[in-house]
């Protein structure tokens, strides 16, 4: 009722605008009254005509109106930064500007129709599903991070704002790529994980030194007192046993730093071997010489097996990495007057060489993180010797990098044998 009430108003004022401009422009005649009813239906006519040229006016404007506002928005839509997509609630794109064909590079028309998620890549794939499913079921405002595929620019990151029309039928997408700040974002987790990385590196190299050069310098302490004390008594066969014993013990110590440097710019640059061809029994001959101080003080038997025409090929340094430490191992755990048995078999193109103790064997609690760096677990020798527990960490790591396998079986109280194999030069 109130609608035509307004109707009727306006179209009572737009009459007195025409009645207005037609006395105005003396278009109203005066003459004797004659065939009024003539005149009048003239008059009516004119008055008429000026109302329709008033609405056309009004019309040419609110038209005019009309266009600037259609190409306002039809501006923003096409060349807004944010892609838009008119998705159907089965998944296919009804409609999408200009910005949205950019992101995914391809030609508007060949997208309608198609499934937005055909362009998302696979592990943002539910993430999109599970925004979607809220959005429609729930009709409420979702957003969420996904990653999508561009045909040649490959994976983009973009920011997804989505809202349900009102009858449910329709998802309205707004994206926003975010490519360059994700990008940054990664580059700075990678930087910080390489610096972390570095930080552990440093730390496990200055424990690594302190745990490897132990066992050197105390054999080398203990033949410098034998040294000295063969100077005071002028004992000269004893001078010259302790003077050769110092010797080796000397050069196995530079080779054990060059292994340590070998090792920690393994950990900072590409992981590369250099494998050749060398004589495993002569690896153990040079281990059991270091550790013969240490043997001699615990009185520990060493019985090698290896036979003297064992050939393996692998990179030298890290096989005397893994031997050292894991006879040095079996020292360590072994009482005094146990045994050492190193041995070595073939299985098939490796060589799988054990190292036997019959010392404390390693507790149940312990065992499953015996190749990780675990600092809490860690336990001292039966003498009281210090450990790290990194030795076991870097076997593990020289045996894989050289095409190997390390495991090792125990019992507690009884002994420990490790095996790890290398590749055979046979």
């Amino acid at each position: 009722m109130k609608k035509n009430q307004n109707i009727s108003s306006d179209a009572d004022l737009l009459r007195r605008q025409a009645v207005d401009r037609y006395k105005s422009a003396g278009k109203q005649k005066s003459g004797p009254v004659t065939e009024i009813e003539q005149k009048r239906l003239i008059q009516e006519l004119q008055i008429h005509q000026i109302e329709l040229e008033i609405q056309n006016e009004e019309l040419q404007k609110s038209w005019s109106d009309l266009e600037e506002v259609v190409h306002k928005y039809t501006e923003l839509y096409e060349f807004a930064p944010a892609g838009y997509f008119t998705i159907a609630r089965n998944g296919t794109i009804l409609e999408v500007n200009l910005a949205g064909s950019i992101m995914l590079e391809v030609n508007r028309s060949k997208l309608i129709n198609r499934r937005f998620d055909s362009f998302i890549s696979e592990d943002s794939v539910l993430i999109f599903a599970d925004m979607m499913r809220r959005v429609f079921e729930r009709k409420e405002k979702a957003g969420c991070e996904i990653s999508i595929l561009a045909n040649s620019s490959g994976v983009r990151y973009v920011d997804v704002k989505a809202t349900a029309n009102e009858n449910g039928q329709k998802c309205l997408l707004a994206l926003l790529d975010v490519t360059d700040r994700k990008t940054a974002e990664l580059k700075l987790e990678k930087v910080a994980g390489e610096l972390r990385e570095l930080n552990q590196n440093r730390e496990k190299l200055f424990s690594l030194i302190a745990h490897d050069l132990k066992a050197p310098f105390q054999g080398l302490l203990g033949y410098s007192e034998i040294f000295s004390q063969g100077v005071a008594d002028q004992d000269f066969e004893s001078l010259a046993n302790s003077g050769q014993k110092i010797d080796i013990i000397v050069k196995r110590l530079y080779e054990l730093i060059e292994n340590l440097v070998d090792w920690f710019v393994l950990q900072r640059t590409e992981r590369k071997i250099s494998p050749e061809k060398i004589s495993f029994c002569q690896i153990t001959d040079d281990v059991i010489e270091l550790y013969s101080f240490k043997l001699e003080e615990k009185r520990l038997q060493v019985d090698n097996k290896i036979p003297k025409n064992s050939l393996i090929f692998a990179d030298p340094r890290h096989m005397n990495t893994i031997m050292r430490n894991l006879f040095q191992n079996a020292c360590k755990f072994t009482p005094k007057e146990g045994k050492i048995t190193i041995d070595a078999k073939p299985a098939g193109p490796m060589l799988e060489v054990s190292v036997s103790d019959t010392g404390i064997g390693i507790p149940k609690g312990i065992r499953e993180a015996i190749f990780s760096q675990e600092r809490a677990r860690i336990r001292k020798g039966t003498e009281g010797e210090s450990s790290t527990g990194l030795g076991l960490l870097l076997c593990k790591e020289f045996a894989e990098l050289n095409g190997g396998t390390i495991r090792f079986e125990t019992k507690e109280n009884e002994g420990t044998t490790f095996y790890f194999t290398v590749p055979s030069a046979r």
